[in-house]
C-alpha cells in the first residue's frame, strides 16, 4: 500500500493559480495529516508566455523536466518519468489532469496496477466543441477507469455523467483563482487610476478583452462589434484594449487597419502581476470566445470586481455571470448582440457600474482556492 495521507496531483505546467490551489489543499490537508505533492510535467511550454511561477508553500513541488519545455518532450519521455516520479512519492491518491494528455494516463495507468485512487480533474463540459461518436465511446471507457472527479461546476459535471461517472463521484471546485490577490491588487490600481493611465497609455475608459490569439476566441467578431459600437456610441467613446498574443495576431491587426478603428490598444502578452492593473483600470471586461471549456479569465476580472460582458457559451458564464447583476450575456455569433453588451454598460452610470463590478467580485468570493482545496481531499477520499 501506498503512503496513506499522500496526495500527488499533476499538471503540465504550474502557473500561479495552480500554486494558489496547491496552497490552499495544503494547508486543509494539514490538518488531517495529509501530505500534498505538487507533480510538474516541464518548467516551460509553448502555449503561454508565463514567467517561471515559483513558491511550494506547505506542498513538496516535483518538476520532472525543469528546464525543458512541455511540447519539446514525447508522450512515451512524459509518461515513463511521470511514471517513475510516482514510484518515488509513493501516493495513496493521484488527481490528473484530464485524461487525453500523457501525464494523466501516466497516473492514471499507475493509480490502476498499484490499486490507488485515482481523482480526474476537468474543465470540460459537452459543447464545447463538436462531438464525434466514436471518441465519446473512448473517452467513455477512459473516464470509467476513475475513481472520482474534480470539476469546475455543473456543467463540467454534467458532461461526466454523460460520459458513465456517477453524480455522487464528482465534486465540485476545480476552476478557481486567488481571489485575494486580485482584489488587493485591481484596488490598489484604481486608487492611482490618472497616473497608470498616462503609464501605460491607455484610453480613459475602455473594455478589456485578455486571451490567446486563437480563432475559437473570436475577437475577430470582437472588433467588428467595436466598429458597430463606435458608430452608435454616445460620447466619450471607450477605447478597447486586448491583450494576448497567439497565431490569429497578424490577421487581427489587419483586420483592425481594414475596419479603420481608432482607439485600440494592443499592450501584448501580460505577465500575472500586470493583469489586476488592467482588470483595476477597465471599465469593462468583454470575453466573446465561440468555445470555452471554463474561462478563468472570467473569474480573474469578477474578482477584480470589473463588470463581465461575456460570451453564453463561455463555462463559466453559468455560475459567475448574472445577466444584468454581475455583467450581461450575448450571442458570440451575433456582432450586432455583442455591440449591444457593449452599450448596454457604457451608458450606464459610474456608480451603476461601480455596483455591477461589486456584484461579480461577491459571486466570484465563492470560487476561492479553499473551494478546490475541499474539493480535491473530498474526491480523494480524504
Amino acid at each position: 500500500m501506498g503512503n496513506q495521507l499522500r496526495i500527488a496531483v499533476i499538471w503540465s505546467r504550474f502557473g500561479p493559480y495552480h500554486l494558489a490551489r496547491l496552497r490552499a489543499a495544503a494547508e486543509m490537508g494539514q490538518l488531517r495529516g495529509i501530505e500534498l505533492f505538487g507533480v510538474e510535467v516541464a518548467g516551460g511550454d509553448r502555449d503561454y508566455e508565463w514567467a517561471k511561477a515559483e513558491g511550494a508553500d506547505g506542498f513538496q513541488r516535483v518538476t520532472v523536466f525543469p528546464e525543458e519545455n512541455y511540447h519539446d518532450k514525447s508522450p512515451r519521455e512524459i509518461k515513463e518519468c511521470v511514471t517513475r516520479t510516482l514510484d518515488r512519492i509513493n501516493p495513496a491518491v493521484v488527481a490528473a489532469n484530464g485524461w487525453s494528455v500523457a501525464e494523466a494516463r501516466a497516473g492514471l495507468s499507475w493509480c490502476r496496477r498499484r490499486k490507488r485512487r485515482c481523482v480526474v480533474m476537468s474543465a470540460t463540459k459537452v459543447n464545447d466543441r463538436p462531438r464525434a461518436a466514436w471518441r465519446e465511446l473512448v473517452k467513455r471507457f477512459i473516464v470509467g477507469r476513475f475513481d472520482s472527479a474534480l470539476v469546475g461546476g455543473p456543467a463540467q459535471a454534467d458532461y461526466l455523467v454523460k460520459l458513465g461517472l456517477s453524480r455522487d463521484r464528482i465534486h465540485l471546485g476545480y476552476d478557481v483563482i486567488d481571489n485575494e490577490f486580485f482584489a488587493k491588487s485591481a484596488a490598489l490600481a484604481r486608487s492611482g487610476r490618472e497616473t497608470l493611465l498616462t503609464q501605460l497609455a491607455l484610453p480613459n475608459q475602455f473594455f478589456f478583452a485578455c486571451t490567446r490569439f486563437l480563432p475559437r476566441k473570436n475577437l475577430d467578431g470582437l472588433l467588428e462589434a467595436y466598429a458597430l459600437y463606435r458608430a452608435k456610441a454616445p460620447r466619450p467613446v471607450w477605447g478597447l484594449v486586448i491583450a494576448g498574443s497567439g497565431e490569429e495576431e497578424l490577421r487581427l491587426r489587419a483586420l483592425e487597419r481594414k475596419l479603420d478603428l481608432q482607439d485600440v490598444v494592443w499592450p501584448g502578452f501580460l505577465q500575472y502581476a500586470d493583469l489586476p492593473v488592467y482588470f483595476g483600470l477597465a471599465d469593462a471586461f468583454v470575453h466573446p470566445a465561440k468555445l470555452e471549456a471554463w474561462g478563468l479569465v472570467l473569474n480573474e476580472a469578477a474578482a477584480s470586481g470589473t463588470p463581465l460582458l461575456v460570451s453564453r457559451t463561455v463555462g463559466a458564464a453559468s455560475e459567475l455571470v448574472r445577466d444584468g447583476e454581475s455583467g450581461f450575456l450575448f450571442d458570440p455569433t451575433d456582432k450586432a448582440d455583442i455591440a449591444a453588451a457593449l452599450l448596454k454598460i457604457a451608458t450606464k452610470t459610474q456608480d451603476q457600474r461601480n455596483a455591477i463590478g461589486s456584484t461579480a467580485q461577491r459571486i466570484a468570493s465563492e470560487w476561492g482556492p479553499e473551494r478546490f482545496g475541499a474539493g480535491l481531499l473530498a474526491a480523494a477520499g480524504l
